[in-house]
């Protein structure tokens, strides 16, 4: 079923046109007025570090501006104006009969909450996409599969007119999930240089913002790149450097290694060779599904996120201490994987178990020291002191403080080492042997 079989089939059934038909005309007004408030944003940084403008020192007689130029100028002279006059009734500026205190909470208040709806709305796409490409639809009739969301993005009047009939709602904006990234990402730049004035901030891309076929190359590229952020590997300089990290655990497994009972932190990557005998935080977040992070890649503190649209630290994680790892060993059989089950608490019908025909092998990094923050202990974990985490592989965050001088020293007498385990597993030629010591 393709767009047009569905929009003659909602045209058959009366009870169900007229709603569907509403429900895309706002869809669209939704992206168009996006796309508005896009431009105004766009247009007031370009303003504010000089784009277009003619002035010269020298006498070089330059060429009169087109209309298109003059037209684009007085736009941009608009849009400044107006986010002035948005800051001012926002109470942010100190004294509103001076325009050089509107530049201080422009980015925190207008730019990085938009860049965050817009984040928002590209991760669930993502997720949208993910759930109709799940393989059980492929054991369903084809009339019963999920179809093509019926809209055009990146539209014009002209494509407009050419799919009128194929399409129940348009966008002047791309679609895909990594479109929408780059777009948040060139608002924060946008953000950046409305405060400092400095056009070094000003994305490469969107020239031509309203051109999205001349853009298409670059924001693959850049959305490649925002991935890439998140996706370190494991000969990163960043693992060996002064950088902080954390390590994301779903309850009740942090609760279990800092208690002692969790020996072995199973993974299905290596650990950096650098953060081995590093201090590495552990981040405990709430049980959910198996293998499947909870966390966003970067998560701000409440006092920076400022924003409704994503959840805080506060609301995500909690810091409940810090361990060390010692080593990491590799389990390549099943039966010495489970043979460990007391070290690592992973249970055969686990979904971080070993899976017959698919699991190759299964990482365990060896806790060495470790320590377990409690109320007593305020200095360490006070939570205002994180002010982000930024994903960097999988499951390790990097950490960044707002007051590092705050953080205190752990004391010595409160580290402890996990306790050596008097059962010692070997595996020898498929077989396995225990020893006990005496």
């Amino acid at each position: 079923m393709n767009c047009a079989v569905l929009f003659n089939l909602i045209s058959q059934k009366q009870f169900w046109k007229d709603p569907i038909l509403k429900l895309f005309h706002y869809w669209t007004i939704l992206e168009q007025r996006t796309k508005s408030v896009l431009d105004l944003l766009r247009f007031a940084a370009e303003e504010k570090v000089g784009k277009g403008d003619q002035s010269s020192n020298n006498n070089t007689i330059k060429p009169s501006p087109s209309r298109k130029d003059r037209k684009l100028k007085e736009k941009r002279k608009k849009a400044i104006t107006s986010l002035q006059h948005i800051l001012e009734r926002s109470g942010s500026l100190e004294d509103k009969t001076s325009i050089q205190h509107s530049d201080r909470r422009s980015f925190y208040m207008i730019y990085q909450p938009l860049s965050g709806c817009i984040r928002d709305r590209a991760e669930k796409r993502n997720h949208w996409a993910s759930r109709e490409n799940d393989p059980v639809f492929y054991s369903m009739d084809k009339d019963c599969r999920p179809i093509p969301f019926p809209v055009i993005y990146a539209c014009n009047h002209e494509n407009l007119s050419k799919n009128k009939n194929d399409h129940l709602g348009h966008s002047p904006m791309g679609g895909t999930p990594e479109e929408l990234l780059v777009v948040a990402n060139a608002l924060e730049c946008w953000g950046k240089s409305f405060d400092s004035r400095d056009s070094k901030w000003m994305p490469k891309i969107f020239s031509d913002y309203s051109d999205q076929s001349q853009n298409r190359n670059a924001i693959k590229q850049s959305a490649s790149s925002e991935k890439d952020e998140h996706r370190k590997d494991l000969e990163w300089d960043g693992w060996n450097s002064s950088k902080r990290f954390g390590l994301e655990m779903q309850d009740p497994f942090a609760g279990l290694l800092l208690d002692g009972k969790k020996t072995i932190e199973t993974r299905a990557y290596d650990l950096p060779v650098s953060l081995i005998g590093k201090k590495v935080e552990v981040l405990e977040s709430k049980s959910g599904k198996d293998g499947v992070s909870g966390l966003q890649d970067i998560i701000f503190d409440e006092s920076v996120n400022n924003r409704d649209s994503k959840p805080s630290i506060q609301e995500c994680i909690s810091r409940v201490g810090w361990c060390k790892f010692e080593k990491v060993i590799k389990y390549n059989h099943q039966d010495h994987f489970e043979a460990d089950e007391s070290l690592h608490f992973v249970r055969k019908e686990s979904g971080y178990g070993w899976k017959n025909g698919m699991t190759k092998v299964i990482y365990g990094w060896v806790v060495g020291e470790y320590f377990k923050y409690d109320k007593s202990f305020k200095l360490e974990c006070d939570r205002p002191n994180l002010s982000s985490l930024t994903r960097r592989m999988r499951s390790l965050f990097e950490l960044k403080f707002s007051n590092v001088s705050k953080v205190a020293k752990i004391p010595a007498h409160g580290v402890k080492k996990r306790k050596k385990s008097n059962k010692k597993t070997q595996y020898m030629g498929g077989k396995l042997k225990k020893k006990r010591r005496f």
